[in-house]
């Protein structure tokens, strides 16, 4: 992941100036590229969530009484 951010940074020069004769406005923001984990961290929780095993003390049996 680190040598696609890294590529896409060299890249960016060339990429705000297409980008500026693409979209009209008055300056064309510098880019900058950054790695995002949180789909990772998303997958992280996902993988603990759906480890947890419901225990007798979760009030899961409670709320089959009341209905």
């Amino acid at each position: 992941m680190d040598s696609v951010v890294s590529g896409l940074n060299r890249a960016s020069r060339f990429i705000r100036g297409r980008l500026g004769k693409e979209v009209d406005l008055r300056n064309t923001p510098t880019i900058r590229f950054l790695a995002d984990g949180s789909f990772a961290e998303g997958q992280r929780m996902d993988r603990l969530l759906a480890s947890l095993k419901p225990t007798a003390d979760d009030g899961a049996e409670d709320n089959e009484q009341e209905e």
